[in-house]
Order: C-alpha cells, then structure tokens, then sequence
C-alpha cells in the first residue's frame, strides 16, 4: 500500500534542498519567491476559521450577483464547505485512496514548489468523472492570512464531457501564499474544459501548477486567466498521449503596478495524429513584468501530429516589460509545427484615428485592450469566466486595482460574445503553411 505520508517526508526534504529554478533554459528569467515566511505562520484556527466564513459568505453573494450559479466545493486555508455531490469528494491528502496516489502526475523532484505543495497541502479536491457522463463542476478558493495549499486531482472515463471552473479569491490582512496543484487525466473520446481564473489580492504569492494527459479522440481545453498576486509563478504542462487527440492550452495575462508573472507552459504531442496550441497573451502596465515560457515537444513516431505555440504581447506603460521565450524541441519528421512570438507597445496611430472618431484615450485604451484578449477569450466556453476576465481588465485599465469581485456593466457581457479565430486557421495564417494559389 502507498502512504502519502511517504510522499510528504520526501517532499519536506527536497523542498529544503532544491533551488528556484532548476532549468537551465529559464534560469535568469524567473521570479525568486520566499514563501517559508508564511508557510510557518502559525495563527489561532478558531480565528482563521471565522475569517474564512465571512469571506465565503461577501464573496459568494458578490459573485453571485454576476450569475447565478452554485459551488460544489469552496476551500479555505481552514476550512472548506462542499455541497451535497456524489462525483466530487474533499478530503485530507493522508486518507487519499492508494490508486489516487499511485496515479498522481507530479512528482517531487521536478520542482521545488511541487514539492512544497506535496508536503504542505491539507486537503485534496477529488473530482470522478465515470464513463459515458456529462457534468458541470465549480469550485473556489478563498485565501485568508494562513496560507492555503491544495490539490485538484480530476479524473474523466471514456466518451464523458466535463466542464470545471475553478475560481481563486484572497481575502487577506497580511502578506500569505496560496499554492495549488492540478492534475486531469482524460481516457478515450472525451471532452474536457478546465477554466483556472487568479484573482488574488496583492498580499498574495500564487504557485500553480497543472498537469493535464488526453487520451485517444479526445480533447482537453485548459484556460488560466493570470489576473491577481504580487508575484505568481506558473508550471504547467498538458499532453496529448492518444491517436487524434487534441489539447489546446490559452493564457490571458494582466499586469499593473510592481505584479510579477512567471510562467512557463509545456505542450506535447505524443500519438499519430494529435494537436496541440498554446496560445499565450499579456498585457502589462506600470512596472509590472511577465515571462512567458512556452515549450512544445513532439515525440518520435507522432506521425501527422500538429503544434502551434503562439505568445503575443502588449505594453501599455514604458516601465512595464514582457521576456517572451517561445521554444521548440521535434523528434519526427511527418509533422506540422511552428511557433511565433511578438510584443509591441499600443499604437498610438491606432489611438489618434480612434479618437478621431470622438471616443476618449480612456476609451480607446480599453477597446484595443479588450480587443487584444477578446478572440482568445472567444475560444472559453464557460461565459462566467468570459465575463469576470473582462470585467477585470476593464478595472484594471480604470486604476481600480485587483483581488476584488469585479462590477459588470453591459459593455463586458457584449465583448464576451466577440467572434475570434480558429485554432487551426492559425497555423494556417504562419507563411509556411499558407495555401498556395
């Protein structure tokens, strides 16, 4: 029998000894996180537990002026409130059953926030999906001054849909940490969208990590929307391990102020036939700095298989700064690939002829931005996540800030509904593959 126990004293142990930043492609450009500060925070739980109720309770209502819709499970760095769900579980990490832990996809090993959050976390989100279902599941997190350390470990049978929401919130007075750990793993002929939406306060250091695995004629949507946190620091990688499958991974990035991304994303085709897309946008303003990190990998004998790495970029303020590191590595020769990358400061052209048409700069500023983000926010088909993303870029635009509900106006609902490209018309467009007249 495995005992994740065993897990966890290996983690505490490499957590202690590991560096940052392991990999020598991305060594200089990462963001240095100390978090031992406020793992070892050591607050009353009674209070910690009240602090957490209040919050569910302020955020919930706010957000359920947005939409409607119901939590399955809401964790807390004490606490947790899950609703009555037969598919879904919360339960401490040292009770998680032995197949769980044989199955987990992250190991120790490979970083060292990995393994923080192996030895720190308390509970783990269980989702089950069985064969032949379709669910809808959503979840949120609160994070309050104790730091809040989780998992999500998601598993989807054959010929089943599933769409999971995941929302994070901070609710803090203190400076604290919020770490959390996805794992999906798809069987056959399945289809699946997991929305991750960061919008933590600026009190908050945000380590999130997601591993995702397709199986054959199945397709796998994972969106992450980077809104919120002083510093984040993301690892992620998604694979299509099946014939014909498809895994298609889109980042929306916001930054203001002195806000730090660091995100570094692996997509990998390792079966005839399968598609992969990253497809990665930031926009930043006053000093604030992102890193984007896009791998793609196509293993040997992935015969037919396409991949599209696509990293964009926009510059609002002369502060701000974008290190755009977009890579390749191809092991077989019977395939479509290519990457891209590009960052500009806005036009101020395209702002003087907007004007002209007796529209503010205010104004302008947030339809170029919006537009920036709008067709890969097209591509979501979850219409809450649409909808909250735009309404915080819209605030953050305004000087309103982060880490709070965002107020919807009608503006937002309309720009959720703009039409955006496809996915393979983008490898299309690159001039390798252009149709030849």
């Amino acid at each position: 029998m495995t005992d994740y126990n065993e897990i966890k004293s290996v983690a505490q142990e490499q957590y202690a000894k590991m560096p940052d930043e392991a990999n020598l492609l991305y060594i200089r450009n990462h963001v240095l996180m100390q978090v031992q500060q406020e793992l070892t925070r050591d607050g009353g739980a009674e209070d910690e537990t009240r602090h957490f109720r209040s919050a569910y309770d302020s955020l919930s209502k706010e957000l359920e002026l947005i939409e409607s819709r119901r939590f399955d499970a809401v964790i807390g760095s004490a606490d947790k409130v899950i609703s009555a769900a037969g598919h879904i579980g919360v339960i401490p990490v040292e009770e998680l059953p032995d197949a769980i832990i044989k199955s987990k996809l992250h190991d120790n090993y490979e970083d060292k926030f990995v393994a923080m959050i192996h030895a720190y976390s308390k509970y783990a989100v269980v989702i089950d999906v069985p064969d032949n279902a379709k669910m809808n599941i959503n979840l949120l997190f609160i994070n309050t001054d104790a730091p809040l350390i989780t998992q999500v470990l998601t598993r989807v049978g054959n010929n089943s849909k599933l769409g999971l929401t995941e929302i994070f919130q901070s609710k803090t007075t203190g400076s604290s940490v919020l770490g959390a750990m996805n794992e999906v793993s798809v069987a056959d002929s399945s289809s699946v969208e997991v929305n991750m939406l960061h919008n933590e306060d600026k009190d908050t250091k945000v380590l999130n990590f997601c591993k995702g695995r397709a199986g054959s004629s199945s397709k796998l949507n994972v969106n992450f929307v980077y809104n919120g946190g002083s510093l984040t620091r993301s690892k992620n990688s998604v694979k299509a391990i099946g014939s014909q499958s498809q895994v298609d991974v889109r980042e929306l990035i916001f930054g203001e102020g002195d806000q730090k991304f660091d995100v570094n994303t692996v997509i990998e085709n390792d079966g005839i036939e399968t598609n992969s897309i990253l497809e990665s946008k930031a926009a930043v303003k006053g000093r604030s700095i992102a890193w984007l990190k896009g791998f793609a990998k196509i293993d040997y004998g992935s015969v037919g298989a396409k991949s599209f790495v696509s990293e964009r970029g926009l510059i609002v303020d002369r502060g701000a700064k974008i290190e755009s590191l977009p890579s390749m590595a191809i092991d077989e020769s019977e395939v479509r690939a290519t990457h891209s990358s590009a960052t500009a400061p806005i036009d101020e052209d395209s702002l003087f002829y907007i004007g002209s048409r007796g529209i503010t700069e205010a104004m302008a500023r947030r339809l170029m931005l919006t537009g920036f983000f709008a067709d890969t926010l097209y591509k979501v088909n979850d219409r809450l996540i649409k909808v909250i993303a735009l309404a915080l870029i819209r605030e953050k635009i305004s000087g309103r800030g982060f880490g709070h509900v965002p107020r919807i106006d009608n503006d937002d609902i309309v720009f959720a509904g703009f039409a955006g490209k496809e996915e393979e018309a983008q490898l299309g467009q690159h001039y390798k593959y252009r149709t030849q007249k």
